[in-house]
């Protein structure tokens, strides 16, 4: 008889792991190490092998990918991947709350079954990549439009995560109400929100960035070169972000000024990635033990105290895994053109960790409610053990078990760069060489001396790809 609770109780838990740990990552690191390795042609194949007639999860995630590094390579199908992932993007983002919390199946479901949730500054990104695309080819009409959904879409991120905030904390302030009186789910999931919140105001502390000065640096220099000084006026406050040189120029060639200038724009490094973090809390058999205020206090004070409570009282773990931030990557540290350095304007970084923190909140609560069936099996293990053996450590064992499968979601845009730099150089129509760290260069042809340009860089660590994209020359 108790040989039959047993092997039943495993089945379900074993399939409880398959339903809520999700399916393997994607193949991210593959792509990663063929594009930072200097093979961007194969990193472009990696990603459009995932994009398949049949629609899939993760398809906005390798359009993307593939559309960034599809524009270096100057492959005739970037602007179709980068539009489908716009097209794409708006839906999903306007459905991430619902995908987390929409119903019992969204919420015990791996985050790695769910579609893409694409970050704003990665949507941002779309739109500032479909205009740089198009800026190369001399559409400079769809440009103009795609720059300034660019802008537009990052201005909306901030009032976009206060929303998605509120909507969390709501949720959190229901689940932190359960009591002796409520079910054991509930006792289990309040006690790890209690220890998951209780970590979070420990260890994170960031700045709140929102805003690419990339973006409205291209908006500027775009409406300069079309001499459409209004556009670059109704920016307002936004030009604060423009180098003091820049505005100088903006007046001066509002004034008559015929000089000319070459921007060279240096994408450097790769930005912040993510990885897996794994929390294992120690619940006693009977979850009323850290119910009580007292108790928990010490438990909370003490994750060694939790522990010595939960294994003398034959306990379980509730384990659940979230997304931790792995630093950024810096390919070099200086870029010069006769002795006159870039400037660095900017790392996107920042604006990765803001909205990372921000989401964290509702991430930590879907693993945690992840973590509970697989909790209320090492229970049901534990007491069949002791009942059938006098056994006290199969739900830890269990619970062992549940901790090895677990994996965050990890998907990110990793084709994205860490850092900006610009260095504009005036146009006298020679050659121009730019030095990267005075260990390499690039040698860039002449130009007609009466045009601007925008000469746009990636330096992905073992190889240098650019793009002009005001004149064909010099290509």
């Amino acid at each position: 008889m108790h040989f039959r609770l047993i092997f039943p109780v495993f089945f379900c838990f074993l399939f409880c792991l398959l339903c809520i740990t999700g399916c393997a990552k994607p193949d991210l690191n593959t792509f990663n190490q063929s594009y930072y390795s200097g093979d961007a042609k194969k990193a472009y194949k990696i990603a459009t092998s995932h994009l398949k007639n049949d629609k899939n999860k993760d398809d906005l995630l390798w359009e993307v990918q593939a559309g960034i590094t599809g524009f270096y390579l100057g492959e005739k199908n970037t602007s179709k991947l980068l539009e489908q992932a716009d097209t794409l993007m708006q839906e999903n983002i306007q459905n991430f709350a619902k995908s987390l919390f929409g119903n019992i199946g969204a919420i015990l479901s791996s985050d790695l079954n769910l579609p893409y949730p694409i970050y704003l500054y990665e949507a941002s990104m779309v739109n500032y990549y479909l205009a740089l695309d198009s800026m190369s080819r001399h559409d400079f009409a769809n440009a103009r439009v795609y720059l300034n959904q660019a802008l537009e879409r990052q201005n909306d991120a901030k009032s976009y995560y206060a929303k998605e905030l509120a909507n969390t904390q709501k949720y959190l302030d229901d689940v932190k109400k359960a009591n002796e009186n409520s079910s054991q789910e509930q006792q289990y999931l309040a006690i790890g929100m209690g220890f998951a919140n209780q970590e979070s105001n420990k260890n994170i502390s960031f700045n709140e960035h929102y805003i690419n000065p990339m973006i409205i640096y291209m908006k500027v220099l775009f409406e300069l070169t079309q001499n459409n000084f209004s556009a670059i006026s109704a920016l307002g406050k936004d030009l604060n972000y423009i180098l003091q040189e820049d505005r100088d120029i903006i007046k001066l060639r509002q004034n008559g000024d015929h000089k000319h200038y070459i921007w060279f724009i240096i994408e450097d490094g790769k930005i912040t990635s993510k990885d897996t973090l794994k929390i294992s809390i120690p619940l006693p058999i009977d979850p009323n033990i850290f119910l009580n205020p007292a108790a928990m206090a010490i438990a909370l004070d003490s994750p060694h105290g939790a522990m010595i409570i939960t294994t003398l009282s034959g306990g379980i773990m509730l384990n659940y895994a979230e997304p931790k931030l792995v630093d950024k990557e810096i390919f070099a540290k200086r870029y010069s053109i006769d002795n006159q350095p870039a400037t660095h304007v900017f790392e996107l970084s920042n604006l990765m960790e803001t909205e990372f923190y921000k989401r964290l909140p509702a991430i930590r609560t879907r693993a945690i409610l992840r973590s509970i069936p697989p909790a209320i099996t090492a229970y049901i293990a534990q007491k069949a053990g002791e009942n059938s053996f006098g056994f006290r450590g199969l739900g830890i064992l269990t619970s062992l078990i549940h901790r090895a499968v677990l994996s965050a979601d990890t998907r990110m845009i990793t084709a994205l760069p860490n850092s900006f730099y610009l260095l504009r150089v005036e146009n006298d129509g020679k050659m121009k060489e730019l030095k990267i760290d005075e260990t390499q260069s690039l040698i860039f042809k002449a130009i007609d001396s009466s045009k601007d340009d925008i000469i746009y860089i990636r330096n992905t660590s073992k190889n240098t790809y650019f793009k002009r994209l005001l004149t064909s020359q010099g290509e």
